[in-house]
């Protein structure tokens, strides 16, 4: 019995091995502290949105919305992926630069699609996403486009729950890790993690939370 429970402690003690090297326990691991004091400002404004957007809900009105409006909300959400790409690649010039055809899917959509309450909805989620977006866009400082993708990040999951999607397949992917430890999701249409908050320093971390497929929902 006592060589089992030794056992059992030493695969306990690998997993977490494991868990600790692929989400903390590189050599180059994320420090915030160099460069703390240019983004404490940034930093607040991050923390207080996060409170606002999760204090709002997310409403359900895919049982009502268009396919046009889905298809276009869907080609909006390929038009991000460049962004969580040029991020992984922590190249911040690219990043801005592929920040441009999302903003400009943005605003070409479509908003009579909406009426009433899904308008409204639309209406405050898109001129946040703009505001975000536009943040990416107007800075090559790689760590503060990281806190507008975040944000970004939140608005354009929220809105897909809220309208759907077409056909596209999204994974929504989290590190536990980024932001000093409070968290972060992105999307993504492959279910290997390449991390836009860490990029090579911790490319790995993190794990598929959820799956957005809409139409194996609908068949349920």
């Amino acid at each position: 019995m006592q060589v089992f429970q030794k056992i059992g402690v030493v695969v306990m003690l690998v997993s977490l091995a494991l868990f600790v090297f692929s989400c903390g326990g590189d050599s180059h691991s994320h420090d915030h502290s160099s460069d703390e004091h240019a983004h404490e400002e940034a930093g607040h404004k991050h923390d207080e949105a996060h409170q606002d957007h999760d204090q709002a809900g997310t409403p359900d009105y895919t049982a009502s919305t268009s396919s046009a409006f889905k298809a276009t909300l869907g080609d909006l959400a390929l038009t991000y992926l460049p962004i969580k790409d040029a991020l992984v690649e922590t190249d911040a010039s690219n990043t801005a630069v592929a920040t441009k055809a999302f903003i400009a899917q943005l605003e070409q959509m479509d908003k009579e699609l909406l009426q009433g309450k899904p308008g409204t909805h639309w209406e405050v989620q898109s001129k946040e996403m703009l505001t975000h977006a536009k943040g990416i866009e107007q800075t090559e400082d790689v760590e503060a486009q990281r806190k507008h993708f975040d944000m970004l990040s939140d608005l354009l999951i929220s809105s897909i729950k809220s309208f759907g999607l077409e056909e596209d397949v999204f994974y929504i992917q989290h590190c536990p890790m980024a932001f000093d430890n409070t968290g972060a999701e992105w999307l993504s249409t492959e279910k290997g993690i390449l991390n836009p908050y860490f990029g090579d320093k911790m490319l790995r971390c993190g794990y598929v939370q959820e799956t957005l497929d809409f139409e194996l929902a609908a068949d349920q």
